[in-house]
């Protein structure tokens, strides 16, 4: 993509379906992590995605308020059912931690669950407290993931299965900075090529 962002997300996506009509489509790379349990490099696989920014401004005795209207879109139940069968194994994550420089019994951990997308670079404890009062279940924030799900949603029969896996690299408060980011990378694209070469489930017929 040209650039970050989900609008330039979601036309890319567009632009690769239209001309080669995948049965998939994937992407990785990095997210700040909003669960306190992750760590650097762990990996988030989104089983849905909304886009946090989406809903209606208003006032109210004076005050402006932000009313969120988010509109999920949901991982396939198939691909998220064989998903949720690596999570409960932490199937592959031993092989990846094996690639990365980190020492010290380092070792990524994979997570399913809500990936919250908006056009704004986070770095507020406060704000990501207020999205996560919309769901509970929200494990990362990141700027492209809604964007690709829309692409899909939109396209033409057949449509692709989408996946998207993103790792993280912060957390979305004062300490953010980049120092994670390759870590992040790494882990995600690892996961992401071991599912797809490993998963002796997975249907690429339909």
């Amino acid at each position: 993509a040209p650039s970050m962002g989900m609008t330039a997300a979601c036309v890319t996506a567009g632009k690769l379906i239209n001309r080669w009509r995948p049965r998939f489509l994937v992407m990785t790379g990095i997210a700040a992590g909003t669960d306190d349990e992750l760590k650097f490099g762990d990996i988030l696989v989104a089983d849905a995605c909304y886009d946090y920014g989406s809903g209606k401004i208003r006032e109210k005795d004076g005050e402006r308020l932000f009313v969120a209207s988010p509109q999920q879109l949901l991982i396939g139940s198939d691909l998220k059912a064989l998903l949720q069968k690596w999570e409960s194994t932490q199937r592959g994550m031993a092989d990846i931690a094996r690639g990365c420089v980190r020492g010290n019994g380092y070792q990524p951990k994979m997570k399913l669950g809500i990936i919250a997308t908006g056009a704004a670079v986070v770095q507020s404890k406060e704000f990501v407290d207020e999205i996560k009062q919309a769901s509970r279940k929200i494990v990362g924030l990141e700027m492209e993931a809604y964007g690709v799900f829309q692409a899909s949603a939109l396209s033409s029969h057949p449509k692709p299965k989408v996946m998207v896996a993103k790792s993280v690299s912060d957390f979305a408060d004062l300490a953010k900075d980049d120092q994670a980011q390759r870590l992040a990378a790494f882990t995600s694209a690892q996961f992401v090529h071991k599912f797809f070469t490993e998963e002796e489930e997975l249907d690429f017929s339909k």
